[in-house]
């Protein structure tokens, strides 16, 4: 099994990439399509498609987590640091505490960090480390959710409880599952939270306004930040050709 997922893994990626997180069967349609696309054996496939379907669960696990690292070492921009908020901040690492390891904890050492991080049955303590801070960040969340996790990139408010850095969990945008109800989008390659922290990260010469109208009218991302009004906001390219734009595809992919 870890056999097979090894040698695969750099085709799963790839599907990550192109269309984001998938059910099991549609990623393995892709899959297959990708293995084949780049020139390997089909019947190999074929031959161990059984096992393959077994492994696809981990596949996508594995996938996306490299995925998320890829992301994190490509990505271009510094954290940024206002008063309490955080913007474009690289998660390290990611400690999970059960409710019952920190109840057992708590009455050691005393109850603070329970209680000023609301901690409660149920729930589970995410110890977040940013990759340029010592200090850790701390927020609660739903045992079974999976949370921020390593390697994502977040932006988040925060505010200090007795010592204790929490974050504000309905502050937080990033590609991470449960949290962060704006789109992502992607651009040359480049994944964002939501449009508007692309925005502010590229700075585009055009208007967020701008940038919004044109991708509503399917425009790709590319096209929608980088072109200039007058090349942007018209069918006819500079010499009176009408051109045909690439729908915006990427945009709508959810990865986790």
């Amino acid at each position: 099994m870890n056999e097979i997922v090894e040698y695969l893994r750099v085709y799963a990626l790839k599907v990550v990439e192109l269309y984001g997180k998938m059910k099991s069967h549609e990623f393995l349609e892709q899959l297959e399509k990708i293995y084949v696309g780049s020139g390997n054996n089909h019947e190999w496939f074929i031959a161990n498609k059984v096992n393959i379907s077994i492994a696809a669960n981990k596949l996508i696990q594995v996938a996306v987590s490299d995925w998320l690292k890829k992301q994190y070492d490509m990505y271009p921009f510094k954290t940024v640091r206002e008063n309490n908020i955080v913007v474009s901040g690289k998660v390290s690492d990611v400690e999970s505490i059960s409710a019952s390891s920190m109840h057992t904890l708590s009455q050691q050492i005393g109850w603070s960090m329970w209680t000023n991080t609301g901690m409660r049955s149920g729930k589970k303590l995410l110890v977040i480390h940013l990759h340029d801070e010592v200090e850790p960040y701390y927020v609660t969340w739903s045992k079974e959710a999976i949370g921020v996790r390593q390697y994502n990139i977040v932006d988040f408010k925060w505010e200090n409880k007795n010592g204790f850095r929490v974050l504000i969990k309905n502050t937080i945008e990033g590609h991470g599952e449960g949290f962060g109800g704006s789109k992502p989008i992607t651009i040359n390659s480049i994944h964002y939270p939501s449009i508007k922290s692309a925005y502010s990260r590229i700075q585009p010469a055009v208007s967020y306004s701008a940038i919004c109208t044109r991708l509503r009218k399917n425009m790709s991302p590319e096209d929608a930040f980088y072109l200039s009004n007058q090349r942007a906001d018209s069918d006819i390219n500079k010499l009176g050709v009408i051109v045909k734009k690439d729908p915006w595809v990427r945009t709508n992919q959810k990865i986790s």
